[in-house]
């Protein structure tokens, strides 16, 4: 005998089965696997059900339940549905079988290829074809993105955080209960993706962003694009105020790319005004003009993106409102809910932070460790980190940002050159009692005042963008672009012309000395170079000199430089700091075969200047040169604190896994004969044991 084969027909969402004994059997489309299956005879319903037609347990169910329900009004305990359980296996194979109608399309698919058509595609496919509305991008380290409509307005999201799940599964929600009410069953809840769906539709779509999307820019609260500046006000309808040289507005979806970090906060609405500057001054202790215009300086230049950016160091005793003031900053430029964190433990920390926020603010340092001195000056001017990626063995994570800082400490723990020539630093004063207000006070007055202060702002900006081409000065200090883009805004903010140069380079000049202050290296240079016009050596002679000089601060002196290469090291870092004050410090080779690193000690007339040129010594290098003129008038004389160590770090204030650098061991290039060895110094008179 041939198979059995039963009668159907499409029914609204689903399809019909028409069984024995006026059996009737609706099945819909439920997931990839399953479906809802309700029966009914002549006018008895049963509740729907919903299972996997395929497995004989939910089958066996099914006839169990209808059977009894079916039965309950049968004369003597007859069976009306006898044949029940059979049939319905007849439909589990039917939903496997090619459509009988051969004359279209549907001949060519199964009833369960049908089934799904009509009651619609599945989860994992909903939630890919919602995904595939959005733009769908990566940016330049391949990170996936999508740029979604949401409420007339348009968000950009990163596919692995929650703003996006979310987005997806509302999307999800709103047009499951649309179709629900379409096919007459709106009194239903409608079905909300798995979170294994989400992930599996996820995977596809992040694979489309890769291979199939273009590649575009993502910013955290400030863009550059085509010759203007975007500032994300951060809102909820994620508008953006737009800065060019005519001028700035506030503007709906803006051409750049937005996304916003966890922690991120609005920007007030910024407005027009003539009180912006005064208002912002009422807020602040700050007193003298110089400060007024260096913290002005900072503020204006954090709005550019991409170019290099000082770091604002605000210092001060207690109570002279050093993290009011930062906060204050924050709240400006880059609001977040924890506006002030606490010192980062290694590099890694440090650059998670970056990607997060556009500002980092660092309260209460009390100890600067060298790995983050260095690692604030690559941030500050641009620079990247690489770290392996956690469970891989091969794989890199790189970071890569550019972002304003500011740190506040009572103490001078700011002490590399390096880092102080990239640096504002503002001294605040104590605020007296009778001058002090409650901290509630004072965000209240500023809630009221940010709109006007931020118009302000944006107006200085503005006047940068359109006088920066034109923007010329004689001499340009380390901080160049930060300096020619502040000097473009005096017009604007009522500064004489190149006022802001003089008073940056006096700023300037008080971190040279502090970087000199705090360096046994560059006391006991300053101590040599009042018995000496130019001094020429080696790196060894050079250690001993400075032992020498320094021989009566026996404190002082145990804290130089153990070997040759350390000096050497310290020297170049103080190059700058020295030449300022009238001091050249250069390193060459000797001329002769050995090639011997020399350095090579000389007064100058003008420490801006610097050297003129590296002609070598006409003396043997091994000799100290001979004086050629008695010290220079100009020379200033370094205070008594001078010759703190910067150097002295302790293992503990080292980053996790990050080896010292401070006290390189000596090398080959660093020793009179070239040969691998430690440097050591005999115990005399003249060096009394200290190195």
């Amino acid at each position: 005998m041939g198979e059995r084969h039963l009668e159907y027909e499409k029914g609204e969402g689903g399809l019909i089965f028409y069984l024995s004994d006026h059996v009737r059997v609706a099945v819909r489309y439920n997931s990839a696997t399953k479906v809802e299956v309700q029966m009914w005879r002549l006018d008895l319903l049963l509740a729907p059900d919903v299972g996997n037609m395929n497995a004989a347990s939910f089958r066996k169910r099914l006839a169990r339940d209808g059977t009894k329900a079916f039965n309950r009004e049968s004369k003597e305990g007859e069976n009306v549905v006898p044949k029940l359980e059979e049939e319905l296996g007849l439909v589990a194979n039917a939903l496997k079988n090619r459509s009988e109608n051969e004359e279209d399309e549907e001949g060519k698919l199964t009833l369960w290829d049908i089934l799904k058509g009509i009651d619609g595609p599945s989860m994992m496919d909903l939630l890919i074809r919602y995904g595939r509305e959005g733009e769908l991008f990566h940016d330049p380290d391949g990170e996936p993105y999508a740029t979604v409509e949401v409420e007339c307005h348009l968000e950009t999201h990163h596919l692995r955080t929650k703003g996006y799940r979310g987005w997806l599964r509302h999307e999800c929600y709103l047009e499951e209960k649309e179709r629900l009410e379409k096919i007459g069953r709106p009194e239903e809840s409608p079905t909300v993706p798995r979170s294994q769906q989400i992930n599996d539709a996820l995977a596809q779509l992040e694979a489309i962003c890769q291979f199939e999307g273009p590649e575009r820019e993502v910013n955290v609260r400030v863009a550059e694009h085509e010759g203007a500046l975007y500032v994300d006000l951060a809102d909820e309808r994620w508008r953006a105020v737009r800065i060019d040289p005519s001028g700035w507005q506030i503007i709906s979806d803006p051409p750049v790319k937005f996304v916003r970090p966890k922690g991120m906060l609005p920007l007030p609405q910024p407005v027009e005004g003539d009180e912006g500057e005064r208002r912002l001054r009422d807020l602040l202790n700050i007193k003298d003009e110089d400060s007024w215009r260096l913290l002005l300086a900072w503020l204006i230049a954090a709005f550019r993106p991409d170019h290099p950016f000082v770091v604002l160091i605000l210092q001060g005793e207690q109570g002279s409102a050093k993290s009011t003031v930062e906060r204050v900053l924050r709240a400006l430029v880059d609001p977040s809910t924890a506006p002030l964190r606490t010192t980062p433990r290694n590099e890694h920390d440090l650059y998670i932070a970056a990607t997060s926020s556009w500002v980092l603010a660092y309260d209460n340092i009390s100890h600067l460790p060298s790995w983050l001195s260095d690692a604030i000056c690559k941030l500050s001017t641009g620079g990247g980190f690489s770290t392996r990626t956690l469970y891989e063995n091969r794989e890199q994570e790189l970071f890569d940002a550019i972002r304003p800082i500011i740190l506040n400490r009572i103490a001078d723990v700011a002490t590399r050159p390096d880092l102080l020539d990239r640096s504002i630093i503002l001294t605040m004063s104590p605020i007296p009692e009778s001058r002090r207000r409650p901290e509630s006070e004072l965000w209240e007055e500023l809630e009221g005042a940010s709109p006007e202060i931020l118009g302000f702002l944006f107006g200085a900006v503005s006047a940068a963008l359109r006088n920066l081409p034109e923007t010329k000065l004689d001499r340009l200090p380390r901080m160049a672009d930060f300096t020619l883009w502040v000097s473009a805004a005096e017009e604007v903010l009522g500064w004489e012309k190149d006022s802001f140069v003089r008073i940056y380079n006096d700023n300037r000049g008080d971190a040279n000395w502090q970087a000199l202050e705090t360096s046994p290296v560059a006391a006991a240079v300053w101590k040599l170079m009042q018995r000496e016009d130019e001094w020429c050596g080696t790196p060894t002679q050079l250690l001993r000199a400075l032992v020498s000089v320094s021989g009566e601060d026996r404190r002082r002196t145990k804290r130089l430089p153990s070997a040759p290469n350390a000096l050497s090291a310290d020297l170049t870092r103080l190059a700058p700091a020295l030449r300022a004050i009238g001091i050249e410090a250069e390193p060459y080779r000797e001329p002769t075969s050995d090639r011997r690193r020399m350095w090579r000690i000389s007064r100058i007339e003008d420490g801006n200047k610097g050297s003129s040129g590296s002609s070598e010594p006409s003396e043997d290098a091994n000799l100290s040169c001979k004086a050629e003129g008695e010290p220079a008038d100009s020379l200033r004389t370094i205070p008594g604190s001078l010759g703190r160590s910067s150097d002295d770090l302790r293992a503990e204030d080292r980053p996790n896994g990050s080896p010292g650098n401070d006290r390189p061991s000596g090398g080959v290039d660093d020793l009179d004969d070239g040969s691998q060895r430690s440097f050591e110094v005999e115990d005399d008179d003249s060096i009394d044991g200290a190195v």
